[in-house]
């Protein structure tokens, strides 16, 4: 539970809650709560009684509290909150089932059970999970009714800008999560997640499940206006069907897109895919069980239909021969506009390719395949960085190459001679870097401070400009 305390806090009747010149000794703490995080620990007894020391006051002997005790006095304290929160702007649910059990506290029956739900109505970011794991299907007892949430809050609550749900375990659900966000009148930012369990679903077949997810998308196309981020994260698309591509296609002024492991995102989603035109930031990390699987084609549909707008991208997948190799031999022919660049591992070589062609890159992050001559391209690479970069990020991960101060205090000096503004060089991974004890620094090039042969050091090394130079764990 975070609480912001604004100066300028006022309460139902327009009237200001905190008087600092009248020294008044009591403070409306719960009227200036603005977020409220529910989190899955505070569903269960066991857990509320063994940390009874944080949450009770210190004058009280809790070694003599029962356990009864203390959740009449939790779930107490929780009702008065879901009854007098009303000035919220963000709300997290994470619940959590114990067993099929009944929860101990459900915020979500209290929230729906009183009739100030209006209270809400300034609420601008909603959190849910579903409650239990992929291992089990809850039955509509064992759910803590945020179907139930969903209904009530696409009546009363009309003004979310961000709905995050994870995991659906119903088409009821679905439906009433479909029937919230076509409620709202401006929503900017859905996220719809899954567990880490695709393959071998065991709770429900993922043709039920991934099926439910055709009604929650169906429901995008109301805010085809205004929709401008959208994250999928452990979905599979095999069972979208027309109505929900089509929905997805509608989305002409969505900007950031995110894919994080989700599988099927071939031939189905290549008309989507052509209608994002307008993308500035695209973010995708493949799939790595069983196998590793990069959606190459759709990446490559992206880098053509977005390649006038797109700043930022973002790719994550392991790479350790040419896994993904097409798609980022794309990148110099389509997104020469980038300005953020975060790519998996490359060879030097290829490195060149990149600079040579992103020529408006400010950020540039990728971990170093070694081939034997890291050295050189090093000093060959200095030459062509864009002169607009100001940090490089080189990740490595080979420990019988050791690099020399010498070679990067080369690199450094070479995106400066060539006009560059780069600030900061950052090195991390687990390696060998190699500096000679009592190394005399060169003419505007800072000494490193206690260098240790053979060691990880933090640096500050001065190439004309100032530069910060780290090694990270």
């Amino acid at each position: 539970m975070t609480i912001i305390f604004p100066t300028d806090a006022k309460d139902s009747s327009n009237q200001s809650i905190y008087h600092p010149s009248k020294g008044s000794p009591i403070f409306d703490y719960i009227g200036c709560i603005r977020e409220l995080h529910f989190d899955a620990k505070l569903f269960v007894a066991n857990s509320t009684f063994a940390h009874k020391n944080i949450w009770m006051p210190s004058y009280k002997h809790t070694n003599t509290m029962s356990e009864v005790l203390c959740c009449s006095i939790i779930n107490y304290f929780v009702k008065y909150l879901c009854e007098h929160c009303n000035r919220l702007t963000i709300l997290e649910i994470n619940p959590y089932i114990q067993d099929n059990k009944k929860p101990v506290f459900d915020p979500i029956e209290m929230l729906t059970s009183f009739p100030n739900e209006r209270n809400l109505s300034g609420l601008k970011k909603l959190y849910c999970t579903s409650p239990g794991h992929a291992g089990a299907e809850l039955t509509l007892k064992d759910n803590p009714k945020l179907t139930q949430l969903y209904t009530t809050f696409s009546k009363s609550v009309l003004n979310l800008e961000l709905i995050h749900n994870n995991k659906i375990i119903s088409l009821e659900q679905a439906k009433s999560l479909s029937s919230l966000i076509s409620s709202q009148r401006k929503l900017k930012n859905i996220i719809l997640s899954e567990e880490d369990v695709i393959v071998g679903f065991p709770r429900i077949g993922n043709a039920k499940v991934f099926g439910w997810y055709n009604v929650v998308l169906n429901s995008l196309s109301s805010h085809k206006e205004w929709l401008e981020k959208l994250e999928f994260t452990y979905l599979s698309f095999e069972h979208i069907d027309e109505v929900a591509l089509r929905s997805l296609c509608s989305l002409k002024n969505l900007k950031r897109l995110r894919i994080n492991k989700c599988r099927f995102l071939g031939s189905r989603l290549q008309l989507w895919t052509k209608s994002l035109t307008n993308l500035e930031v695209f973010e995708y990390k493949a799939v790595t069980y069983p196998q590793l699987y990069v959606a190459v084609d759709l990446l490559n549909a992206v880098f053509q239909s977005s390649s006038t707008n797109l700043k930022k991208l973002v790719l994550c997948y392991k790479r350790d021969h040419d896994q993904g190799f097409q798609s980022i031999k794309q990148i110099p022919l389509y997104l020469g506009s980038l300005n953020h660049l975060e790519l998996p591992k490359l060879f030097p070589r290829e490195l060149i390719f990149i600079f040579k062609s992103c020529t408006e890159l400010i950020y540039f992050s990728t971990e170093l395949l070694d081939d034997g001559e890291l050295g050189k391209y090093l000093k060959s690479i200095s030459t062509i960085v864009p002169n607009s970069v100001q940090k490089i990020q080189f990740k490595i991960q080979f420990k019988d190459t050791p690099i020399s101060v010498e070679t990067l205090k080369e690199f450094l000096q070479g995106c400066v001679n060539n006009d560059g503004k780069l600030e900061t060089l950052e090195i991390t991974g687990n390696y060998n870097f190699k500096v000679a004890r009592g190394d005399t620094p060169e003419q505007g090039v800072g000494k490193p401070r206690d260098p240790i042969p053979n060691s990880k050091n933090s640096f500050n090394i001065k190439v004309t400009q100032c530069v910060t130079f780290q090694i990270l764990d």
